[in-house]
Parts: C-alpha cells; structure tokens; sequence
C-alpha cells in the first residue's frame, strides 16, 4: 500500500487515523478480539493492505469483554 511507510513505527491512532483517510471510517471494534489486543495494529494494517474495512465479529449475548 502506498501509504503505509513500513520503515514507521506505527502507533494505535496512526494505523486508525490511515483506515479512516483509507475508508473514510474507523476501524470497527467490538471486544470480540479483546483477548488478542496486541496485535490490533497487524490486524487493521492486513485489512488495509488487502482493501477491506477492519470490522470485528459481533460479541455474543452473555459473553463478558
């Protein structure tokens, strides 16, 4: 991707600042990944690189984040 400068060191905001100048929204962050929180930013950046909105799965009913 063009605007992603991998000699960067990437923090939270810039990775969710490029999906929103990418997207024109932000990430979509439910708590169903919460367990998997450090690698949020790998996660948003694959789905920037293959052109698809970062939107994580629906929390189940009952479930606790």
């Amino acid at each position: 991707m063009d605007n992603l400068d991998e000699k960067k060191i990437w923090s939270e905001q810039d990775i969710i600042d490029l999906h929103v100048k990418t997207f024109g929204v932000e990430p979509v962050v439910t708590g169903a990944m919460v367990w998997e929180s450090d690698t949020f930013i790998d996660r948003v950046i694959d789905a920037i690189n293959k052109g698809e909105p970062y939107v994580e799965n629906k929390v189940p009913k009952g479930v606790v984040t």
